[in-house]
């Protein structure tokens, strides 16, 4: 499967996978220009994606869109706090033990991961690749995959002078 995937789906996580996340930390909680976040990303054999969207007050669309790549970018030099990753990785593992928990779920990863990959991958193996991601997996997943110029912006909702 996509080698990428922990370090992406950790990213994902720690920019908007929760309340705890650092935009919803900082563009809701402290300069409350937002209203919500979803950080999500999909990887195939030849593609993928990694989107962030955003529920904004269009008063403040501009300065959103720059202080999320602003974060992006902070994230390809600097990759995620020891604290942080430390943290990304248990909820990692946590939203991972919830697919688990049925076997209708676990014959949907195993028929899925088996038609893509050709094999399906044990869940204590899943565990022991997330805890394994450094730092250094961050960064680099970022750096390859996270590049502004290769960046779709959207927008939705009434353009006015002082919005997108």
């Amino acid at each position: 499967t996509f080698p990428d995937r922990f370090p992406l789906r950790l990213i994902e996580i720690a920019l908007g996978g929760s309340g705890f996340s650092r935009l919803f930390k900082d563009l809701r909680e402290k300069r409350r220009w937002a209203y919500s976040f979803d950080v999500v990303s999909a990887n195939y054999e030849d593609t993928g994606y990694f989107a962030v969207y955003c529920a904004a007050d269009p008063r403040h669309a501009r300065s959103v869109e720059r202080e999320i790549f602003r974060h992006l970018a902070n994230i390809c030099e600097k990759g995620l706090e020891s604290r942080e990753l430390k943290c990304e990785k248990e909820q990692y593992k946590g939203n991972l033990l919830r697919r688990f928990e049925t076997n209708l779920s676990v014959a949907r990863i195993a028929g899925i991961e088996t038609l893509l990959a050709g094999k399906f991958e044990p869940f204590e193996t899943a565990m022991g690749k997330i805890e394994s991601v450094r730092n250094s997996a961050i960064i680099q997943a970022a750096r390859m995959y996270l590049r502004p110029e290769r960046a779709v912006v959207v927008t939705a909702g009434e353009k006015g002078p002082d919005n997108v």
